[in-house]
């Protein structure tokens, strides 16, 4: 038994001691040449490479500025992605018989442009895809040659391969956006970690996805979930199914990344988590957020927001369902269901509200920063019971529905005196909104009142009053 302990002992220190010998008996360099193949073949882009070295356990070639070039078609002055420093991944047994076998590839600190051109395609799309190849016209054979038996031929050395690894790492990566579709300037985010398993463009692959994106609170985004296999025609149609985590996001950081108008001059932190499934283009999203210190149309809500939701999105057209949304706003509790469309600008809504005895201050200041019904600088309270269908723009809706409130209480600077309503009724339609006969203090002064709001969506209001004191 003692034996055999050394036996296995002295087979593992050879072992060790011819790793550790292996990058100074096998020069790397004369594998380049192949390397660099291997990689624009499966790429179908141009590879260049710095200095190479060999390291062991695990064994792998290590590449300096590694340079991998861009689609012609994007005629753009910087390479696709530059690489400080590449470990390639190869296996042993080929290695040690003079040829390499790539396993998996890893990218420290690589920078990454990825453009949008005019027509929507992305330049990511076409890695690992052959450019299409123009067939040669036809001639018409020589008659000797007609009558020789036709001779298979052989299939070029270089051949492309299907890009495939079974590891794909970037380790704080960076990456810059360019929108040539719309017109959006270059836009930089960093510290982009990646983890790609058993990827290949025809196949379902893993993906584990973390990144810090610009502002103030922790800024994690992290994604992952399978993916695949991939649209080259439309790539926000590849399949996807996983889940996302925020852990204080915040909105302002990822705006011009999303390229949506309507977060314009507006901003939060945002957490929690959502299970999102991508299938031909629409994207379902079910999970829950919290937001906190929001500000919309750069007004302060002043109190955190939560969120229970399922959703739909066509990523292809911006229009987004609303299947269910359980709002709550402070304590203010609102469901909301409908679409949004956020493809023109300002977006547009179709939605329905509802609320029983709900809080009217919380959602007062909400529709304020809205810019819809309410100053900014007025403050309501008082309970609400509202069923509303708002349509159109978001910046002009039309209403229709009703609203009832009771113990309302209004108060703000423009104000002298509260102005108390004990109960009024709104009954709201695209034309006006128009109330009840409702009754009104302020001070020592009661008030009977009716009033109608006409023309509310237009640029031009008109307020009719039939007011007498009592």
């Amino acid at each position: 038994m003692r034996k055999l302990v050394i036996a296995v002992v002295a087979v593992v220190v050879l072992f060790v001691l011819a790793m550790l010998l292996l990058p100074h008996i096998i020069d790397v360099n004369q594998y380049r040449g192949e390397i660099q193949a291997q990689l624009q073949n499966r790429l179908h882009r141009p590879v260049q490479f710095g200095a190479m070295s060999l390291a062991v356990f695990p064994v792998r070639v290590r590449v300096q500025d590694v340079n991998i070039g861009e689609d012609p078609r994007f005629h753009s002055a910087l390479p696709f992605a530059q690489v400080g420093e590449m470990d390639i991944s190869v296996k042993l047994l080929p290695l040690l018989t003079q040829s390499i076998e790539i396993h998996s590839l890893t990218l420290k600190r690589p920078e990454i442009e990825l453009i949008k051109d005019a027509a929507g395609v992305w330049n990511f799309s076409s890695l690992g895809q052959a450019p299409a190849t123009p067939a040669a016209p036809a001639q018409a054979a020589p008659q000797a040659q007609q009558a020789a038996p036709a001779k298979p031929s052989a299939a070029p050395s270089n051949a492309g391969e299907s890009f495939s690894l079974d590891e794909l790492k970037i380790a704080d990566g960076q990456v810059a956006v360019t929108d040539l579709q719309k017109r959006q300037p270059r836009e930089v985010y960093d510290h982009i970690d990646l983890t790609v398993d058993d990827f290949a463009p025809d196949k379902q692959f893993s993906i584990d996805l973390a990144a810090h994106v610009p502002g103030r609170g922790a800024e994690t985004l992290s994604l992952a979930g399978k993916a695949g296999p991939i649209n080259h025609e439309q790539v926000l149609s590849t399949p996807f199914d996983g889940k996302l985590k925020l852990d204080e996001v915040s909105l302002a950081g990822t705006q011009k990344f999303l390229n949506t108008a309507a977060l314009e001059g507006s901003d939060a932190m945002i957490s929690g988590s959502t299970d999102l499934v991508n299938s031909a283009g629409k994207m379902a999203a079910k999970g829950s957020l919290k937001i906190n210190d929001a500000v919309v149309h750069n007004v302060q809500v002043g109190y955190p927001i939560t969120a229970d939701f399922d959703v739909a999105d066509d990523l292809n057209s911006d229009v987004m369902q609303i299947k269910q949304g359980d709002v709550k706003l402070g304590s203010t509790p609102l469901s909301v269901s409908g679409t949004l469309n956020t493809h023109s600008t300002p977006s547009v809504a179709d939605v329905k509200v509802s609320a029983k005895d709900a809080s009217i201050e919380d959602a007062a200041r909400l529709a304020a920063a809205f810019g819809v019904a309410f100053s900014p600088n007025t403050k309501i309270a008082g309970e609400l019971t509202v069923n509303i269908h708002a349509q159109g723009p978001t910046d002009h809706l039309s209403l229709n529905g009703n609203v009832n409130g009771k113990n309302l209480e209004v108060t703000g600077s423009d104000i002298p005196q509260a102005v108390r309503v004990p109960a009024i009724e709104l009954a709201m339609t695209p034309q006006q909104i128009q109330s009840n006969n409702f009754t009104a203090t302020s001070g020592a002064t009661t008030l009977a009142a009716q009033v109608t709001l006409a023309q509310y969506t237009g640029s031009s209001p008109t307020v009719n009053a039939a007011i007498k004191t009592m």
